[in-house]
């Protein structure tokens, strides 16, 4: 997945990862079982001794009245981790899932919690280091 260098590369390894499908198994591939365990930020709690990847809410926790919120179980700062395969796994493939749809991912655009760090046709990584205004 093109993109992925980028991320491991560059990613603080302090910081948890939202996804929608996990991403692990390319860390491993890139770095082995056991480079990605040695890194501590790459496999699934509680495997992974700092960080990880927790599966974001469906419709990023955009329904109801919590409109800029993305997770509400995740201490900040985090990334949020979106491929190609991802949105077209919602919004062509298994569209009656219902998880997510076009206008989930639309809204991730406009979302003032949300920085985008990187993007390529493949892959979107967003930055998260703010709570939402509208959490009560």
């Amino acid at each position: 997945m093109d993109g992925i260098h980028w991320y491991y590369d560059r990613k603080e390894i302090l910081y948890n990862t939202l996804v929608i499908k996990p991403k692990y198994l390319f860390g491993e591939l890139l770095f082995g079982y056991l480079g990605a365990y040695e890194r501590g930020d790459i496999l699934y709690p509680p495997y992974s001794q700092y960080s990880g990847e927790f599966v974001v809410p469906a419709h990023f926790n955009f329904r109801g009245l919590e409109k800029n919120k993305i997770s509400q179980d995740n201490k900040l700062p985090f990334y949020l981790l979106i491929s190609k395969f991802d949105k077209a796994f919602h919004t062509e493939v298994y569209p009656e899932l219902e998880e997510f749809t076009g206008v989930d991912f639309a809204q991730l655009q406009f979302n003032p919690i949300l920085n985008k760090v990187y993007t390529n046709p493949e892959f979107d990584i967003w930055f998260i280091n703010q709570a939402s205004e509208n959490v009560h």
